[in-house]
Parts: structure tokens; sequence; C-alpha cells
């Protein structure tokens, strides 16, 4: 019995003098006549016994790589019954060697083809001048689960759902020559599909996808776009330098994580939604999730007409949140933070170091806390149902509520050089209270008009 690696470095031997360029090409090929062959269900023996014997094949290249023709006796030994090299064998080559591989290979490709999820290998042109797109398609049934491993290739997702006879499928299209860089494993018992790109093809892939209960993306450079109606239980989108855009998708739990890359979500509605970035900026619309968790290094965070729990963080980057219907809780080491909607539910803080923060609402609900350390803080509301605490150490404070409000004012200032200045008129029995603290800044209360 002889094993695929065994197989492997007896071939290798076999062709010593070849030049390197040759062989390396040679052992790809084989590479990946034996992964195919372990998709298809056949053993290292069965695949080993398929191809023959490794001497007769190097002998066959060697002639090859001469300008010779291939010698008949390579046949001998061989299952004649699966006819893909034995036809190969009585022909004539004039190619270079590549383009010979590359023809054999689609041989081996078209014989195996008839097998379940060896499909990879289908080609059409498309026209003279354009690339081969190769496409594989699998069942919906028979995937839970599907891992998409790229290098630089960009990736598109798409939903489909039925095909003419009713039977949602998922499709993957390579739009490429490098297509032999690429390869698809499929684990039956987990029923899972994983797509992994092998070698950098830098090309385009658009995958099909029917409804899903896991769908996992990495890349390396490459761009994830996920288009509109994609239903999963979960998302995952893994870059380093690539950017993310998701849109109208339903799904249980969505996260994205980048190095340098942008993440766009739009329209998605969600249970749990985690995103962060390195330095790439984060955008959120029209989006609803029980919670949303944003993370950014240096990169802006923007969420505008969303739904839910946000929390919201980042190193140096802005943070601004827009007409949003949930808690709020925003934190940022350097940046600004903008926050303006109809109503604050209350039970939030607010907080940064040096930057800037701005809240203008409607109505406050409950209690707040703001806090910056060198920035300036603004606060202007319309109704005030709960306690406001101000802190900032050496930023100015400037507060505009509307008139009519049970508001009371507590100022502190540690320096002599700080002004207060508050021209709001509060009742006699206040409900709720407004402490402004500063250490050097100015304070200023003026009436909301």
């Amino acid at each position: 019995m002889i094993t695929k690696q065994e197989f492997l470095n007896r071939l290798a031997y076999e062709l010593g003098n070849m030049s390197e360029e040759a062989k390396k090409e040679i052992l790809t090929d084989f590479y990946e006549h034996f992964d195919i062959a372990e998709q298809s269900g056949k053993t290292e023996e069965e695949t080993c016994r398929m191809l023959g014997d490794p001497k007769e094949i190097a002998a066959d290249f060697y002639g090859r790589e001469n300008g010779g023709e291939w010698n008949d006796k390579s046949n001998n030994g061989r299952n004649n019954d699966n006819h893909v090299f034995t036809e190969y064998a009585k022909k004539d080559y004039k190619g270079d060697i590549r383009d010979a591989l590359k023809e054999a290979g689609d041989a081996v490709r078209t014989a195996l083809n008839s097998v379940p999820f060896i499909r990879d290998l289908n080609k059409k042109r498309r026209h003279d001048d354009e690339p081969h797109t190769y496409i594989s398609q699998y069942p919906a049934a028979d995937i839970e689960t599907l891992i998409v491993e790229l290098i630089s290739s960009d990736v598109d997702f798409v939903p489909y759902k039925n095909d003419s006879n009713n039977q949602a499928m998922l499709y993957i299209d390579i739009d490429s020559d490098d297509w032999r860089y690429f390869k698809t494993t499929y684990n039956a018992p987990d029923k899972s599909l994983v797509l992994t790109e092998a070698r950098n093809a830098n090309t385009d892939i658009t995958i099909k996808i029917p409804p899903i209960v896991e769908l996992i993306v990495k890349t390396a450079s490459g761009d994830v776009d996920i288009q509109k109606d994609l239903t999963a239980t979960s998302l995952e989108v893994r870059t380093a330098s690539g950017d993310v855009d998701v849109r109208e998708a339903a799904l249980v739990n969505l996260t994205a994580s980048t190095g340098s890359g942008d993440v766009d979500i739009t329209g998605c509605a969600c249970v749990k939604t985690s995103i962060s970035t390195g330095s790439g900026e984060i955008d959120l619309l029209n989006c609803a999730s029980t919670t949303f968790n944003l993370s950014a290094g240096s990169g802006e965070i923007t969420a505008d007409k969303c739904a839910g729990e946000l929390k919201a963080g980042t190193g140096s980057g802005d943070i601004t949140v827009l007409n949003h219907n949930g808690n709020i809780r925003a934190g940022a080491g350097s940046g600004d933070i903008e926050i303006k909607t109809d109503e604050l539910l209350g039970n939030e803080t607010y907080s940064t170091g040096s930057g800037d923060i701005s809240i203008v609402c409607n109505v406050l609900r409950n209690d707040i806390r703001i806090s910056s350390g060198s920035g300036d803080i603004d606060f202007t509301a319309h109704e005030v149902n709960g306690n406001i605490t101000v802190k900032s150490s050496s930023g100015d404070i400037d507060i505009a509520l509307a008139a009519g409000n049970s508001v009371r004012f507590e100022t502190s200032a540690n320096s002599r050089g700080s002004d207060i200045n508050i021209k709001y008129q509060s009742p006699e029995q206040p409900r709720y209270n407004v402490l402004l603290e500063t250490h050097s800044g100015d304070i200023d209360v003026a009436t909301k008009r």
C-alpha cells in the first residue's frame, strides 16, 4: 500500500534532474489530483493506483520537456477504466508544459465531475478574450456552515433561493484563470464546506448563498461584500486590511473585525452585533440589535437611525450617534463625542480624555453622567427627567435647558480664573439636580429658546 506522500516523494525523486520550474508545476498539479480525488471519496491507495507508476509518469514528462512525445508504454500498470491519462498518453503535445498540465488537469476533473460536491471544475467561457468562470454548486440542505478563507481576493455574497427544480442551492463563481489556487473541502458529519485560497490569486469571487446556519469569512487584504437579504444564524467576518460591507441581513449574531479596513452595516436586524477595527471606520445605518458593541482604535464610529443598547469606544477616533432609540454609552481617548437624538433614556455615561462632548436631545428620561479631561462639554435639552452630572478638568461647560424644568444647579470650580455664569430660573422645590464641576474651565448655564 502506497500513501499520497510516498507517491509524491517518489515522483519528486524521479523528476530529480528536471528544471525546478517544470518540477514545481508537475508536483503542484498532482497535489491537486489527490485533493480532488479525496473530495470524491477515493482513498489515497485508489488515487495512487489510478495515477500509475511515478517512474513512468516522470519519464512521460522528461520526454515532453525535451520536446518529445508522450511515451505509450507509460500506460502499463494503470487503471484503464479511468481513461484520463490513457487518452493523454497517446497525444503529441507541442505547447508548453503549463498548458499541457492544465489540459490534463481538466480531464481529471471532468472524469470526477459526476461525483457530488466535486463540481468546482465545471467551466464555461464567457467570451474568447474574457477569463473563465469556474462554478461550484452544492445542495443547501447539505450545508449548515460555510467557511471562506482568502488571501487577497474579494468576495461578494448574494442571496439565492431555489433553482428551476425548486431546490435551494449554494453557488461559488470564481472569475479567473487562477481557479486552481482555490479548493473546497466538505465535511459531511458537520455539514461544513470550506473554500480556501491556497495562493495569492487577487481575483473576484461571487457566492450565491441560501439561508444558512453559520457563515465565517476570513481575508488578509480582500474586501467582503454581503448583499441584502442574507439570512443566517451567525455571521463572522475577519479581515486584516479589507473592507466589510453588510446590507439588509437578518442574523442572530453579527461579528466583524478588521485591522485597517472599514466596516459598513446597513439595514440589518440582529440579536447581537459586535464590530471592532484598528484604524478603519465603523458606519451603521438603519440597524436594529439588542446590543451593539462597537470598538475602534483610531477610526471613527458613526451610528444613525439605529435601535438597541449601544456601547461605543475609540482610542483617538470620533463617535457620532444620531437619531438613536436605546441606551447609549460612549467613551473616547482623545476623540470627540457627538449625540443628537430625540430621547436619551438615561442611566448613560459619556466620557473622553481630551476630546469635546456635544449632546443635544429633546427629552432626558433618566440620570446622565458626562465627563472630559481637557475637552469642552455642551449639553442641550428641552425636557429633563433625571439628574445631570457634568465634570471637566480644564474644559468649558455649557448647559442649555428649556424653561420650566424642575432642576437645581450646583457648580464647582477650583480655579479663581474660572467664570461661572448661570442664567436659569430654578423652581423653589426642584426635583432633579444638575452638578457642574470644572477645575480651570468656565461654566455657562442658559435658558434654551
